[in-house]
């Protein structure tokens, strides 16, 4: 089969990763891709994303200061601030750490040293003198260390005085995830603002409410370890059908950081209805139960703006991509955080990855990634990632939905722009809803790949090919003891066809 490079055909409409400059502040992250929103009311504002990073620390900071002993000069316990960097409980070797110095209170700050941890992720800062106003404070910054969009936004440690006692500062960098709402979206009270919790001990989360200028800034108590927290009324100097920026930190024992994303809301002052949980536009067929068949959907491209020209395979002024460094593990496999984590390419437009105008629900969540639905589409979703060698095994969930005859559209798995699994789209493989499929990648098992999805089809009758909860276990049966089903099959003919619609 021929080769083909999916991000050299790629128009990169969705982009999960933007190269950053100083002339960017901040990130937010939308459910379908990742922006820069620079957060000031005149759109050309030229503030340097570290000091606005700063700017939301020092607010956190004025409205509940860090903890730290207090003690007599005599009884300090080291003129050095040491401590260890770790990314997923496994040391960070080689990131920079600043110290920075105050000398009027915390008003203003410098950057005194840098420092760069070994091997074992550990750092050393030899302190200097320290006045009755001065203070220091141990920070490490994404900036500095490449903006991996994995990683959290910067870690500030608690800060010293000359009567304080030094700690050592350890901490990890992994990033937590906003889940709900939605970027950019309407919500009524009350509403609860969730997350992905990164599962390290001693965390508790909270999360910060913002205006573009940060005149009304919120902050919520220190939550514990949790994954969500309702707001039932908004806090003062709020109002509603503004829109707001929230954002979620996390506490350690000797320090906080900042999520690498935030996203923005809007407070509607009447209810929203939101959706049920139950399947739209579901039909289920006389007398075989528990079997339905789908509405086919003919899809939309996604609106362009105004004076917006019309995407193609090499938009202009389209930033270069950031890939997502490689991990053990998928991403965001339920794609409950939008396209974090993912890369997308959809010939007509579409937004892949999506909670939009779906077919029917999702298998888990508000999201699914939404292959196919158009006449002339290839889909492809792809991601890097290290396939664990003690569970080799992908399992995902998907539908297979389709009016056309077998033999003309298409779908695939995709390991190194190989296919290692196929199925025809069409009536014969119609799956009627969510059915669970799994691929040996065994041969594949502690290499670095990149793990493709596409389906591709013609002219003609529609086909739709829904993915969701996509993760690697170390066989192919599930908690219940039920074997999963392998995903496809592989043939000459398909193999043949796919080669066809993928040019």
């Amino acid at each position: 089969m021929k080769r083909f490079t999916f991000l050299a055909i790629a128009c990169f409409t969705l982009l999960i990763g933007l190269t950053m400059t100083e002339s960017q502040p901040m990130h937010a992250q939308t459910g379908n891709n990742a922006e820069i929103v620079t957060p000031s009311v005149t759109p050309t504002s030229n503030v340097a994303d570290k000091e606005t990073i700063h700017l939301i620390q020092q607010l956190i900071e004025a409205q509940r200061p860090p903890i730290s002993a207090t003690v007599t000069s005599n009884e300090r316990q080291s003129n050095l601030a040491t401590g260890t960097v770790t990314e997923q409980g496994v040391p960070l070797a080689n990131t920079t750490l600043v110290l920075r110095r105050s000398t009027d209170s915390g008003s203003t700050w410098s950057d005194y040293a840098t420092a760069m941890t070994n091997a074992s992720g550990s750092y050393q800062f030899t302190l200097p003198a320290l006045g009755s106003n001065h203070q220091l404070q141990v920070q490490w910054n994404n900036e500095d260390n490449g903006n991996n969009s994995n990683r959290l936004v910067g870690w500030s440690c608690n800060r010293i005085s000359a009567s304080s006692a030094v700690y050592p500062c350890s901490f990890d960098v992994t990033d937590v995830v906003p889940t709900f709402p939605a970027h950019k979206t309407t919500v009524s009270l009350p509403v609860s603002f969730s997350w992905a919790r990164r599962g390290i001990t001693a965390d508790s989360y909270d999360i910060s409410l913002f205006d573009s200028t940060f005149t009304s800034f919120w902050l919520s108590d220190e939550l514990g370890d949790v994954s969500s927290y309702t707001l039932t009324a908004l806090p003062s100097g709020f109002t509603f059908n503004n829109s707001y920026g929230w954002w979620v930190s996390v506490n350690g024992t000797n320090g906080y950081g900042l999520a690498y994303y935030y996203r923005t809301v809007t407070f509607s002052s009447t209810p929203i209805a939101i959706p049920t949980s139950t399947p739209v536009g579901l039909a289920t067929v006389v007398g075989t139960p528990n079997f339905v068949y789908l509405p086919l959907i003919s899809r939309q491209p996604t609106p362009i703006p105004t004076n917006t020209p019309t995407p193609t395979k090499t938009p202009t002024n389209t930033p270069t991509p950031t890939k997502v460094p490689n991990t053990s593990t998928i991403i965001n496999g339920n794609f409950e955080s939008g396209n974090f984590g993912w890369t997308e390419f959809s010939s007509s437009g579409f937004d892949l990855i999506t909670n939009n105008e779906l077919p029917l629900n999702p298998h888990s969540g508000s999201w699914l990634a939404w292959l196919g639905g158009d006449d002339d589409e290839t889909s492809i979703i792809e991601q890097q990632v290290t396939v664990p060698t003690q569970a080799p095994y992908l399992t995902f969930w998907f539908v297979i939905n389709s009016e056309d005859d077998c033999g003309y559209d298409v779908s695939g798995i995709f390991v190194n722009e190989e296919v290692v699994a196929s199925a025809w789209l069409c009536t014969d493989t119609d799956t009627g809803g969510w059915v669970q499929g799994s691929v040996d990648l065994r041969a594949y098992a502690g290499q670095s790949i990149t793990l493709s999805f596409l389906a591709a089809t013609d002219e003609g009758y529609l086909s739709d090919f829904l993915i969701d909860d996509v993760a690697f276990q170390a066989n192919q049966v599930t908690a219940q003891g039920v074997v999963i089903t392998s995903f496809g099959t592989m043939d000459a003919a398909l193999s043949k066809r796919i080669e066809e619609l993928v040019k």
